[in-house]
């Protein structure tokens, strides 16, 4: 029977293969055709009504730094692999594809 250490390795080994491998590609937000951020404010100073603070985890750019966004982000939003556009909350939100 192999020592403790190296089942310990190999059942390691093992666990981490079957998550990455269940991870699949990262789905990441992409802006529908005439859609932008441009003009959203960093979170600061606090955001103004009807707005949150969020990151958006963008595939062009990655991920933000936390800005004021609109409730309704998601509508500007599409996911490059067929995903839904999320909103998670978190403090910053972060606002990206699931699913």
């Amino acid at each position: 029977m192999a020592p403790l250490r190296t089942r310990c390795a190999a059942v390691a080994l093992g666990l981490a293969t079957l998550l990455l491998s269940a991870c699949g590609p990262a789905e990441e937000l992409v802006l529908k055709e005439g859609q932008t951020i441009n003009g959203l404010r960093y979170c600061a100073y606090g955001c103004p009504l009807d707005t949150f603070c969020a990151e958006l985890f963008l595939k062009d750019t990655g991920r933000s730094p936390p800005i004021c966004v609109p409730l309704e982000i998601c509508d500007r939003f599409t996911c490059d692999n067929g995903g839904e556009c999320r909103i998670f909350d978190t403090f910053p939100a972060e606002v990206r594809c699931s699913g």
